[in-house]
């Protein structure tokens, strides 16, 4: 999945002030975070695109996200 660094409007109880989404075109709904590596928000500039393997998740009563496991790793895209 390809997924983009990005600044939100409003972090709405999230931490952290660069979030990850999905790309829009992958038949996945871009305003989905995704829960990936603190590396890729905290190591490279806002905007910065990754190639991620990813599932979509959801917590237990709660809200829909996208995971990208840690271990997995991920690709820089120029």
């Amino acid at each position: 999945m390809l997924v983009e660094s990005f600044v939100p409007a409003a972090t709405g109880g999230h931490r952290g002030r660069v979030h990850v989404r999905p790309v829009t075109g992958q038949g996945i709904d871009p305003t989905l975070l995704v829960e990936c590596s603190r590396e890729m928000t905290d190591d490279y500039p806002v905007g910065t695109r990754f190639l991620v393997r990813a599932k979509l998740s959801q917590r237990l009563g709660g809200s829909t996200f996208v995971k990208a496991p840690y271990a997995f790793g991920y690709s820089v895209v120029a």
